[in-house]
C-alpha cells in the first residue's frame, strides 16, 4: 500500500464477542460469576489474536478492535473485565510490528480515559464523543485519535457543503498531527459519492479549508 494508504482489519472486541456468546446474561454474570466471565473474555481474546494474525498475514497494516458494547458498562467494570483481554490483543499486534486501534461506537464518554490507558496505538470514536476531549486524552496518553464525521445528518442526508464543513470541524478541533479524519462508524448505504469526495477535497486542499474557515467566521 506504500506511504499513502493503510489497510485496516476490523475484529470484534472481546466484550462484544462475549455478549454474542452469552447474551444479555453477561451483565448479571459479571456480578454473580466474575471468574466465569473472565474465562469467557480470555477465550474471546484468543479468538481476537488469531483473527488479527489472519489479517496481518494477508497484508493488513492496522488492526482495529471494535468493541461497541463496552459503552454499556462502567469504567470500573471496563478495567475489571476488558482491559486485560484487550491489552493481550494489542500487545500481540505490537509484537507483530503492526499498529492497533480501539473503536467504540455509541456514547462511550465515561470510558474514554480507560480506553486511552489500554495498550492501543489509536482511539477512534463516533459523533457522540467530543473530539476536543478525545484530543486532550490522546495528547496525554500519546495515542493517535480518529473520528468523527456525522454519518446520517451530514454524509447521508446532507450535501457537499455540509460534508466539507463537518470535515473542517473535525480538522480544526484535532489539528494535523496524530489525527485520522474518519466517519464516526460504518458509512450508511446510499451515501452520495459526491459527499465523500467533498470530504477528501477538504482534507487535501488547504485553500478550500481557508475559504471555509473564513466563511464560518463571517457567519458568526
Amino acid at each position: 500500500w506504500g506511504d499513502s494508504l493503510a489497510f485496516y482489519g476490523l475484529i470484534t472486541g472481546p466484550f462484544t464477542l462475549a455478549l454474542h456468546l452469552m447474551g444479555n446474561d453477561i451483565f448479571l454474570e459479571m456480578f454473580d460469576h466474575e471468574k466465569h466471565v473472565k474465562e469467557i473474555l480470555a477465550f474471546c481474546a484468543d479468538v481476537g489474536i488469531k483473527t488479527a494474525d489472519a489479517y496481518l498475514e494477508h497484508g493488513a497494516d492496522v488492526i482495529a478492535v471494535v468493541d461497541p458494547m463496552t459503552s454499556q458498562i462502567s469504567s470500573k467494570h471496563f478495567e475489571a473485565f476488558v482491559t486485560e483481554p484487550m491489552n493481550r490483543i494489542f500487545d500481540h499486534i505490537r509484537s507483530r510490528k503492526s499498529y492497533s486501534s480501539i473503536f467504540v461506537c455509541g456514547d462511550a464518554s465515561r470510558n474514554l480515559e480507560v480506553m486511552a490507558r489500554t495498550h492501543c496505538d489509536n482511539i477512534s470514536v463516533d459523533e457522540n464523543i467530543s473530539l476536543k476531549e478525545l484530543r486532550n486524552l490522546g495528547e496525554r496518553f500519546h495515542k493517535s485519535i480518529g473520528g468523527n464525521l456525522k454519518l446520517t445528518v451530514v454524509l447521508l442526508l446532507g450535501n457537499e457543503d455540509d460534508a466539507k464543513l463537518d470535515a473542517l470541524r473535525c480538522i480544526e478541533t484535532c489539528g494535523n498531527t496524530g489525527f485520522i479524519l474518519a466517519p464516526g462508524c460504518d458509512i450508511p448505504w446510499g451515501v452520495p459519492e459526491k459527499n465523500l469526495q467533498a470530504v477528501a477535497e477538504m482534507l487535501h486542499d488547504e485553500y478550500q479549508r481557508e475559504i471555509a474557515h473564513r466563511t464560518i467566521q463571517q457567519a458568526k
